[in-house]
């Protein structure tokens, strides 16, 4: 199922701020150029993998108890510092140091209770692609706090292709959400176009990250 809104007015403010980038990349019809592009962006991509991301394996700071701390928490963050040591295999005061020490180094980033979003009504999640129009930095930062300022987007990235940015939507039924399309969505700054997919069976959701990298060959 896709939504698709288009604003009558295209929003540019290339002239503004020419030196804006925008968040959209436009890729010129020739199958040569296309062919290049996506080689480029390939390339960018392998670049980002070997050296954004540093080594993949285990960060040298972590040895196999804080693995297991971090597996018991992720699982069960309910659980006492004595619950844990004893499940980890330690005595109290070092188990609490070690939970301490990962929250200061940024492993664990919050410990929340985790709500069933059907039981409060949230029946549907719906990603929302969005196609957005050249803003300056001004703008791209009131686009960004408005975005964390909707409850109901969980979760926005900025993605390659076609499609600028996604957002992950909570939303009652789709009569709902089509409302909020044109009310929230296509009111930020620079939407120019909104395709939605809307989600069926969920058949896996997790909070759970892998605590080491697989290795595939």
């Amino acid at each position: 199922m896709s939504i698709r809104c288009t604003p009558a007015t295209r929003i540019e403010n290339a002239e503004a701020n020419p030196r804006a980038p925008p968040l959209n990349m436009k890729v010129p019809d020739s199958p040569v150029t296309k062919a290049k592009f996506r080689l480029a962006t390939g390339v960018v991509a392998l670049y980002m993998l070997k050296h954004l991301h540093g080594n993949i394996g285990m960060p040298s700071d972590l040895d196999a108890i804080d693995l297991k701390i971090l597996t018991l928490l992720q699982h069960d963050a309910s659980l006492s510092t004595a619950e844990v040591a004893e499940r980890a295999g330690l005595s109290q005061s070092p188990c609490w140091r070690r939970i301490q020490r990962l929250r200061e180094n940024g492993y664990i980033k919050a410990i929340v209770a985790i709500v069933d979003r059907q039981k409060l009504g949230f029946m549907m999640q719906i990603f929302a692609q969005v196609k957005m129009a050249r803003l300056t930095d001004e703008a791209r930062a009131d686009l960004v706090r408005q975005v964390n300022s909707v409850p109901e987007i969980l979760e926005c990235y900025t993605v390659f292709g076609e499609m600028d940015v996604m957002m992950k939507v909570l939303a009652p039924d789709v009569v709902w959400y089509q409302e909020f399309v044109f009310s929230v969505i296509m009111k930020l700054p620079g939407v120019q176009e909104v395709r939605s997919i809307v989600t069926l069976l969920e058949t896996k959701s997790t909070t759970q990250i892998p605590l080491k990298v697989r290795k595939l060959r």
